[in-house]
Formats: C-alpha cells, structure tokens, sequence
C-alpha cells in the first residue's frame, strides 16, 4: 500500500466491521483505493475482527455488545476514538456497527451500512411475529449446522444461498476447517446475533439519515427491496445502488465502493454536527 502522509487529510478516520465468515483482509483492496485514489493515509483505516475479541464475544447479546464496543475502543485505540471515527460494516458487520452507533451516536462522525438490514417488524405485529419466527428457525438450524455438519458440505451448502446469487465473483471456498473452538464462535453468531434478535433500528435510522449511507448492489434482490423501503419512508435518504453488483460489494467492486465513502465523507462536512 502506498501511504499518502497525514498531514493533507483532515477527514475522520475509517472503522471497519467484516461480514460472517469474514476477516479484516476482506477490506485490502476497498483500502487500497481509498489511499491510492483518494488520498486517505492508512493510518485513518482500522478494521476490526469482531469474532476473535474476547471483550466483544459472541457470547453477548446484540446490545451488549453495541454498549461493549466504545469501552473497547477507549481502553485500546483511545486516539482513534478521540477523531470520531466513520463507522463502516458489512452484512452482520452493518447489523453490529447499527448497534455500535447508535449505543452512543456522538462518538462517531456517521455510519455507513454495506449489504445490511436494518431489522424486521417487531414481534408486536403478526408479520412481524411470523418474520421473526421464520428467520430464527433458519438462523439457529444453520447454528448447529456450523456444530455437526462437514466442513465442506457446509460452505458449499452457505454459497448456495439465494442471498449470494448476485454476485459475479468467485464464491469463497473456506476449503479448511477451522476447528471445533473456531466453529463455535460463528454458531454463536448465528444464534445469538441472529436477525430474529434485532430491534427494527428503521425509526432511528431515518430520524438520523445525515450521517447514514445505505450501500446495496443493484443485484442483491433482498437487500435492494430493503433499502428501496428505506428511501420511500425517506426520500433525502442516501442510498446507493452499485451496478451490476451482488451482495459481497467490498469484494465484487472495492473501487466503487471507496469513491462512494469519499463521497460521503465530503457530504459529512456540511452536515450541522448537532444533527444526529
């Protein structure tokens, strides 16, 4: 990577969260554009690997460890916290970054949620009840799955899901098997992290919608009727589409995907800091 030096930057630095299964490397080449083409010193890009943090366990519930993750943050990157960092997930990692953020919204700069979900209806309605049954039947039959089943009939079995059938790229293969203590770790995610446990964060989202950016490919059909929601509840929303993209867009497309963080970092500076 070539550092582009400090001193001409004076945006906030970039906090990073993987999806599920994934790790901090699978934001190499979005970084390598941000500080290649725009500028951005690597010194302002931090990924985090959320599964392998013994104070951000995937033994705690979602709100734990939203609340969980500014103590870490203070107590072991105290001046990156003190720059109020833009805080950037993938997938599971948008669904954990959306409880980060908001847990304490005025530590940070903005959010910005890649392939994420912001949460389905609560249970108090009858779609919802039926949505958050229906998700938690699939979410913890894959938690055993990740227990019991072969490693390789499982990820193929993972690959094949509808939610990745937009994507172009070479499905990633995990051909090793991790291991039974590495295998508990994502059944725990699965479990206890699931979908079904989620609040419905659309309320905050909206309300807050200056310093939040929605990024789906065009190509990720579950995702993109989610953030089209998101933009009829809210027109001045900023939700961007990636062309000819599936679900996996940092691996599928880093390049557009670093010049729409660019983009939005600049917007950031006109934002009142009081609007939040």
């Amino acid at each position: 990577m070539m550092d582009s030096g400090d001193a001409e930057f004076f945006g906030p630095p970039l906090l990073f969260f993987h999806g599920f299964l994934g790790a901090p490397s699978d934001w190499d080449s979005t970084l390598r554009a941000l500080v290649q083409r725009f500028g951005i010193p690597e010194t302002h890009l931090k990924c985090i690997d959320f599964t392998h943090i013994p104070e951000l366990s995937s033994n705690h519930s979602l709100e734990l460890w939203g609340a969980q993750f500014s103590k870490f943050l203070l107590n072991n990157y105290p001046e990156l916290l003190a720059k109020k960092p833009l805080l950037v997930g993938y997938s599971m990692g948008a669904r954990l970054a959306l409880y980060s953020y908001f847990a304490n919204p005025n530590i940070w700069t903005g959010l910005v949620c890649i392939s994420g979900h912001p949460g389905l209806a609560e249970s108090t309605s009858p779609e919802g009840l039926h949505a958050r049954n229906s998700r938690w039947a699939s979410d913890s039959s894959w938690s055993q799955r990740f227990l019991l089943e072969p490693w390789s009939e499982l990820m193929n079995s993972w690959n094949q899901q509808s939610v990745f059938s937009g994507d172009h790229l070479p499905l990633p293969k995990f051909d090793r098997d991790p291991g039974v203590s590495e295998r508990k770790i994502y059944s725990k995610c699965l479990s206890n992290w699931s979908l079904a446990h989620q609040k419905d964060f659309r309320p905050q989202i909206l309300k807050n919608f200056r310093r939040i950016l929605w990024v789906v490919g065009e190509m990720d059909a579950k995702f993109s009727i989610v953030a089209k929601e998101l933009k009829q509840e809210n027109d001045n929303f900023d939700v961007a589409f990636i062309k000819n993209c599936g679900h996996r867009i940092h691996l599928s497309h880093p390049a557009e995907l670093a010049k729409l963080l660019q983009i939005f970092m600049g917007k950031l500076n006109d934002v009142p800091s009081n609007s939040r």
